[in-house]
């Protein structure tokens, strides 16, 4: 199955550019495909490396998503927006398992993509909701290289609240489809959102996250924090963002 938590590389196959591409995957085949800044990568401690290779760091920030159950292979149509936009494009994805990566190709908006993904050590440990409650704060970073002032809170039974920079009041549930990995699902509401052009606006969200343990972050490397690593698709893409406890 291509259920799982997913690190590497798109790259652009006229260009030769490379960018970093993370990827989430739960058992039931929603799937998130981020390509976001090389900058941001987040290793936990003892995950797999980033991929080798240049490094575009402030690339191209887009997600490609939707359902690629349940195989270890996968062709179909999928959908692609950039960071932020409310527009969403029909493309056609093909990937399969080969030799323990994830490989495939897609193309978007007139560009012809190849992606090289490796399993991400984290995603075989167990998960509990005692594991994800917390409160947890920005990170100096967001996946987006930008900063993304943001607080959670996750309660025992999957509660969650939380504010936004920009007024955003976030309320909703976090719920994990199989204790046995580490793969969250989110489901939550912004509202009360500034009437502004910053990210997010008011609507309903729905994502997928992970919970990376003892996670260096880029520009601070040697502080090791419990992050929540999660992305949601609602009215807009909200970019991979993670915060820490």
């Amino acid at each position: 199955m291509l259920a799982g938590h997913w690190v590497g590389s798109v790259t652009d196959t006229a260009s030769t550019e490379v960018l970093t591409a993370t990827t989430l995957i739960d058992r039931e085949g929603n799937a998130q495909l981020m390509i976001v800044p090389g900058m941001a990568i987040l290793i936990p401690g003892g995950g797999s490396s980033p991929p080798p290779g240049p490094i575009n760091t402030f690339g191209r920030v887009f997600v490609v998503h939707g359902d690629v159950c349940c195989g270890s292979e996968f062709s179909g149509q999928l959908q692609a927006q950039d960071l932020g936009s409310e527009t969403h494009s029909s493309i056609q994805l093909n990937g399969r398992l080969s030799g323990g990566m994830f490989t495939g190709g897609f193309g978007y908006q007139g560009r012809q993509y190849s992606f090289s993904l490796a399993p991400s050590d984290g995603y075989a440990r167990p998960l509990t909701m005692a594991d994800l409650a917390g409160v947890y704060s920005t990170s100096p970073f967001s996946s987006n290289g930008v900063p993304s002032p943001l607080s959670l809170a996750i309660n025992d039974d999957g509660a969650i609240t939380g504010t936004h920079f920009n007024g955003c009041v976030v309320n909703g549930t976090v719920r994990i489809p199989d204790p046995a990995h580490n793969l969250f699902r989110m489901r939550v509401q912004f509202g009360n959102c500034g009437a502004t052009m910053a990210m997010p606006r008011n609507g309903d969200y729905e994502g997928l996250g992970v919970l990376l343990r003892g996670a260096a972050i880029a520009g601070a490397p040697t502080e090791l924090h419990d992050m929540l690593l999660h992305s949601l698709i609602g009215p807009v893409w909200l970019g991979s963002q993670g915060v820490i406890k």
